[in-house]
C-alpha cells in the first residue's frame, strides 16, 4: 500500500503534467475550438486536475488525522486497534479514488495519442532499459 505522501506526489506530478498538457491544447491562434477535440481533452485535463487537488486535500487531511490519532492513542484516549481500522479504511478509500484518477489519466492520454493517430503509441516503459 501506498503512503500518502508517494499518493499525494503522484498526484501533484499529474497535476503538473496535466496542465501542461492542457497547455498545448492551445496555439499561437487562441484557444481550442469548442466542441473541438482539442477542446474538450482541455475541459477533461482541467477535470482531472481538480479531481487530483481534491485527492490532494484528503490526502493531508489523512496525514493531519495521523497526528491526532497518534495523539489519542498515546493518551490512551482510545484504543490502537480502533484508530488503525479508521485510519486504514480512509486511506484504502484513498488509495481506490487515486487509482481511478490515474486510470482516468491513462484513458485520457490514450485518447490523445489515438486521435492524433500517433502510430509509436503505446510505448514500452523504459524503466530498467539504461
Amino acid at each position: 500500500m501506498q503512503t500518502t505522501f508517494q499518493i499525494g506526489t503522484r498526484i501533484l506530478l499529474a497535476s503538473a503534467f496535466l496542465v501542461g498538457i492542457s497547455a498545448c491544447a492551445a496555439d499561437d491562434a487562441g484557444p481550442a475550438t469548442p466542441g473541438s477535440p482539442s477542446a474538450e481533452a482541455a475541459t477533461e485535463a482541467a477535470q482531472i486536475a481538480a479531481e487530483a487537488k481534491e485527492l490532494e486535500a484528503l490526502a493531508r487531511a489523512l496525514t493531519s488525522e495521523m497526528d491526532g490519532a497518534r495523539e489519542r492513542v498515546v493518551s490512551g484516549t482510545v484504543p490502537l486497534d480502533d484508530e488503525a481500522a479508521a485510519l486504514q479504511a480512509k486511506m484504502a478509500e484513498l488509495s481506490a479514488r487515486h487509482d481511478a484518477l490515474q486510470a482516468r489519466i491513462q484513458a485520457w492520454e490514450d485518447g490523445l495519442h489515438t486521435s492524433a493517430g500517433d502510430g509509436a503509441w503505446p510505448q514500452e516503459p523504459v524503466k530498467g532499459k539504461r
